[in-house]
C-alpha cells in the first residue's frame, strides 16, 4: 500500500508538535531541564519541516523547498545538542551549525542553478537530510549511557535506517526515467522514506524520554547516597561500597585498608560557637578529605563529626595519606561569623584482610586504633597492628 505524502507529511508535523508541547510543558513544570527544553526544540523544528512540506501548493515553492530543508536537518543537529548536554558531553557547537549552514546554502544555490527543477533538489534534499540524519545516531551510539545501551543502539539503527531511506531516494531520483518528479509524487521510494521518518521520530524521542528517565533515577539514587552536610558519601552508602570494594580486593589479592577520623574536642565548636559553626567546620573538613582521597579511594561521612576512608592501598600509604590530611586539617583555619576557628583530627588505619574478615571488622579495629590516638593525646594517627 502506497502512503499519501501530505498525509504523511501532517501525520509528522502533528505528532513533533505534540511532542514538542509535552515534553516543553513537562519540562517546565518540573526541574527546567536544559536538554528537555532543547529535545523539544528538535520536535518543533521538525513539526515545521514537516509542514511546510505539507504545504507546498500552499506557500511559495522556495519557502517549502528551503524552510523545510533547513528546518528539518537543524533539527537532527539540535537533537544532537540535546543528547550531548543530557550526557554532559561537549560539541564543536560553532563548526556544527556552520556546518549546518553551508548545507543549507548549498541546497539554495542548487535551487538558484537550477531554477527549482524538483528532480535536482530532491537528490540534493535526501542526500542532505539522510547525512544529517546520521548525527544524532552517532550522538546515540557514542554518548548515551551505559543503561539501555541495546535501546540507544537500536534507535542509532533506526535513524540510520532512515538516513539508508533518504540515500536511496536520492538515487532513485538520479536513475529514474519519470519526465517530472515532485515530492508530492506517491510511489514506493516515497512511502519507504516517510514512513522510516515516523518511525525514527517515534524511536528517538521514545530513547530520549528513556534517556531522561534514567538521568532522573541517577540523581534521587546521588541524593540518596549523598552526605547533605559535606557532600561525601553517607553511612548506608558508605557501606555497600567497602562491601564492593573488599569483595573487589579478595578476587584481585590487592591491598586494602581503612582510615578512621575524628574531630578532636568537636562538642566544644559546637558549645562556643554555636553548631552552624561546627557545621561549617564539618563541610571544611571533609573539604581536605575530598581533596586527599584518590578517585578510587571511597571518602564517607561515619555519623556525626566521624569520617572513613577505605584505601585501595597498604595501610603504609593509608598512614601516610592520613597524615596528610591531620597535618592539612590542623592548619585549616574556618572562618564563620566574624570568628576564627581552628581544630585537629585523630585518626586509626587498619589494614583490610578481606579472605580472612569481613570489612565490619576492619571497621572495628581501625576504630579501635583511633581509641587509642585519642587516649595518647589526640591529633595523631595510630596504626591497628
Amino acid at each position: 500500500m502506497m502512503l499519501e505524502p501530505r498525509t504523511m507529511f501532517f501525520v509528522l508535523a502533528v505528532g513533533n508538535t505534540i511532542l514538542a508541547l509535552a515534553i516543553g510543558l513537562s519540562n517546565a513544570s518540573g526541574s527546567r531541564v536544559r536538554a528537555l527544553n532543547t529535545w523539544a526544540s528538535a520536535c518543533a523544528l521538525a513539526a515545521a519541516a514537516w509542514g511546510l512540506y505539507a504545504l507546498r501548493d500552499v506557500v511559495p515553492f522556495a519557502v517549502s523547498v528551503l524552510g523545510g530543508f533547513g528546518a528539518l536537518t537543524l533539527s537532527f543537529l539540535v537533537q544532537t545538542f540535546a543528547i550531548a548536554d543530557f550526557t554532559e558531553r561537549r560539541l564543536p557547537r560553532t563548526a556544527a551549525c556552520v556546518a549546518w549552514l553551508v548545507s543549507v546554502v548549498t541546497l539554495g544555490a542548487v535551487f538558484a542553478v537550477t531554477y527549482g527543477d524538483e528532480r535536482t533538489l530532491v537528490i540534493w534534499a535526501s542526500l542532505g537530510v539522510g547525512l544529517w540524519t546520521l548525527a544524532p545516531a552517532l550522538a546515540f551510539i557514542f554518548f548515551a549511557p551505559l543503561r539501555s545501551r541495546a535501546l540507544y543502539r537500536f534507535t542509532a539503527a533506526v535513524l540510520a535506517a532512515s538516513a539508508a531511506c533518504d540515500a536511496y531516494r536520492g538515487l532513485h531520483a538520479t536513475v529514474s526515467t519519470t519526465p517530472t518528479m515532485s515530492l508530492l509524487d506517491i510511489n514506493l521510494t516515497q512511502s519507504l522514506t516517510f514512513g522510516m521518518s515516523f518511525v525514527a521520530m517515534m524511536a528517538t524521542s521514545l530513547a530520549f524520554l528513556v534517556m531522561g528517565k534514567e538521568r532522573a533515577e541517577g540523581a534521587l539514587l546521588q541524593i540518596a547516597a549523598t552526605d547533605p552536610l559535606t557532600g561525601l558519601l553517607n553511612r548506608r552508602a558508605f557501606d555497600e561500597h567497602i562491601h564492593r570494594e573488599f569483595s573487589r580486593a579478595a578476587r584481585a589479592s590487592s591491598p586494602i585498608s581503612v582510615a578512621m577520623f575524628d574531630l578532636d574536642h568537636f562538642k566544644e565548636v559546637n558549645d562556643t560557637h554555636g553548631h552552624q559553626a561546627g557545621d561549617a567546620v564539618l563541610r571544611s573538613f571533609a573539604a581536605i578529605v575530598a581533596t586527599h582521597a584518590r578517585e578510587s579511594d571511597v571518602a564517607a561521612r561515619y555519623g556525626g563529626e566521624e569520617f572513613c576512608i577505605v584505601f585501595t592501598s597498604s595501610s603504609a600509604h593509608a598512614s601516610q595519606a592520613a597524615e596528610r590530611i591531620r597535618i592539612s586539617a590542623a592548619a585549616d583555619i574556618v572562618t564563620f561569623g566574624g570568628t576564627t576557628i581552628t581544630y585537629t583530627v585523630s585518626a586509626g588505619v587498619a589494614a583490610g584482610e578481606p579472605t580472612a574478615e569481613s570489612p565490619t571488622c576492619t571497621i572495628e579495629r581501625a576504630d579501635q586504633a583511633l581509641y587509642n590516638a585519642k587516649c595518647t593525646g589526640r591529633n595523631r594517627i595510630t596504626v591497628s597492628p
